[in-house]
């Protein structure tokens, strides 16, 4: 219990740093408001996915993790000190390896002459400005659906159960979407003039991660689902989910 609460107080605290009211943290965790405040206050503990959020969204590091990180952290520097040695022996021969090809390719490439030396340099510079586009473009990382035990729903046969799905977490990487929008198109139609839009999301600024409500899924036909994240210059657009609706029992 003394845990618990003290859990309750890192979330209060971290979310008043963060200048987040109990309804902005619980608007992005996909709960309810009385949810964060029973967290607080000490009288529920967040689980699961919930957790995860928490620590994402507020920077957490609990308790447990603490310890944990301080057992890592001891069993590495003993491990540091023992290994140095032969570290750095494995390092300098790397470094060694590494100019002697440098000077051997170097050689060759004045045998053969100044013009085939500016075309490699060229050829490098395209190869970093590609690099570095690649890694700056917005990007979907993820998209996952969960129960409401917080399990981890897979499809069945390439197919997803509605039924089944109570949230959807999407992640991205390369910046932050101005919005999200979710659509879907009833199977057997497969034309752009049947899609409909089922929910569009504002994302606050910085957010790497959303918890979207799966309620927009409950008794819907049998569709295929997909996701557009609007990132202003760009819109990053998700492969379709195949979705049915179909309540056990």
């Amino acid at each position: 219990m003394c845990e618990i609460l003290k859990l309750g107080e890192e979330i209060r605290r971290a979310r008043e740093e963060k200048h987040l009211s109990q309804e902005d943290l619980a608007e992005q965790l996909g709960v309810s408001r009385q949810a964060v405040s029973k967290w607080e206050n000490g009288t529920a503990f967040p689980q699961g996915i919930n957790r995860e959020m928490l620590n994402r969204i507020l920077g957490l590091k609990t308790m447990q993790e603490t310890k944990e990180a301080d057992r890592i952290s001891k069993i590495r520097s003993r491990s540091v000190t023992c290994r140095a040695g032969w570290v750095l022996a494995v390092v300098m021969s790397a470094v060694l390896l590494v100019l002697g090809m440098e000077l051997v390719t170097l050689r060759k490439k004045q045998t053969d002459g100044p013009a085939d030396l500016v075309v490699e340099d060229s050829a490098i510079e395209d190869s970093v400005a590609e690099d570095s586009v690649a890694e700056s473009s917005p990007a979907l990382k993820a998209v996952r659906f969960y129960d409401g035990d917080q399990n981890r729903v897979d499809a069945e046969a390439l197919w997803y159960n509605a039924a089944r799905i109570e949230i959807i977490l999407l992640q991205w990487e390369g910046g932050t979407p101005t919005s999200i929008r979710v659509f879907r198109i009833p199977t057997g139609s497969e034309t752009m003039e049947q899609m409909e839009l089922l929910l569009t999301k504002s994302i606050p600024d910085g957010d790497e991660i959303a918890l979207l409500d799966a309620e927009i899924l409950k008794d819907i036909e049998t569709s295929h689902l997909f996701f557009e994240l609007d990132f202003g210059t760009e819109i990053v657009t998700s492969e379709e989910f195949h979705i049915f609706y179909e309540k056990d029992g």
